[in-house]
């Protein structure tokens, strides 16, 4: 797990369990135990607000192209815009670019079918959340 914030990373290993190997590093692109995490890592999740719109800044990515490789699979948890600055780096970088639009539109349906016991309809919520978002 890379951190903006060492201690805070620390403060989140008890998250994991004790059964899930857990290294804690710099969330810095320069730094090698990030770098080495990165090249054996299957599947990269950006959690933070950079590239969000309205966000702490809306142009950069916490990775560059060069972090990335074909046969990873990049999230970012952010879901506005649509297509972030990370997204576009993991895609540059051969990772396969997975946007948190889509896991917020199933979280809702989840919870329409726990609701309802209606099967959602997945299509009208992604066209209803793109154009509350601005992302049409």
């Amino acid at each position: 797990m890379a951190n903006r914030t060492a201690g805070r990373g620390e403060g989140l290993r008890p998250l994991a369990g004790g059964s899930l190997p857990l290294s804690v590093c710099p969330l810095d692109a320069s730094s090698g135990d990030l770098r080495a995490a990165l090249s054996e890592a299957s599947l990269v999740i950006h959690c933070t607000p950079l590239g969000m719109r309205h966000g702490p800044d809306e142009t950069r990515s916490p990775l560059p192209r060069s972090a990335f490789r074909s046969g990873q699979v990049a999230f970012d948890t952010v879901y506005t815009p649509e297509w972030t600055p990370f997204l576009r780096e993991a895609s540059r970088g051969g990772a396969r670019a997975v946007g948190g639009l889509s896991m917020l539109v199933h979280q809702g349906a989840a919870s329409f079918r726990l609701w309802t016991g209606v099967e959602p309809p997945l299509r009208v919520m992604f066209d209803a959340a793109r154009g509350a978002l601005g992302d049409r």
